[in-house]
């Protein structure tokens, strides 16, 4: 890939994938400098060295958890009285959001926990956080009156 593709790819993201984007102008915390030098970093330098160093520092990430969601149990939850939201919230979750806010909302060193009092308490909240993809960097905004945007209380 060249350069000015793989610039692009962190600075915009990929649509549909995970991949968001980090440039500040797409509203990612990376200024055109940043992604110039994450751009050269990928490029040119001894991967090696990189993990060395990354280790050295104890910022090697840990393990993304996997997760999967039994069908039996999708069929029970789409079931109760809108459901089908929640079913489908589910495995939104599942897909996207898991990895870092944890299996089961609890929060990692890489974002904050979902299954707090203060988030789950308050539908204006929920609402907010469906609406901006609150801190989230994989989060992307869902559109007014979707279906995704109704807040749902999720079992505990």
């Amino acid at each position: 890939m060249d350069a000015e593709t793989l610039l692009h790819t962190i600075e915009r993201g990929r649509y549909n994938t995970a991949m968001a984007a980090y440039g500040v102008d797409e509203g990612g915390i990376l200024t055109n400098m940043q992604v110039r030098s994450l751009v050269a970093m990928i490029q040119d330098a001894p991967w090696d060295v990189v993990a060395t160093r990354v280790d050295a520092l104890g910022l090697t990430p840990p393990p993304m958890p996997a997760a999967t969601l039994d069908d039996a149990m999708l069929t029970q939850v789409a079931a109760l009285p809108e459901g089908d939201i929640l079913a489908s919230g589910l495995q939104i979750y599942a897909a996207n959001c898991v990895a870092c806010h944890g299996a089961n909302g609890e929060g990692t060193t890489l974002a904050p926990a979902l299954n707090s009092d203060e988030l789950r308490g308050s539908p204006d909240r929920r609402r907010y956080h469906a609406h901006r993809g609150a801190r989230c960097r994989r989060a992307r905004s869902w559109p007014a009156g979707s279906a995704r945007s109704r807040p749902t209380t999720l079992p505990p």
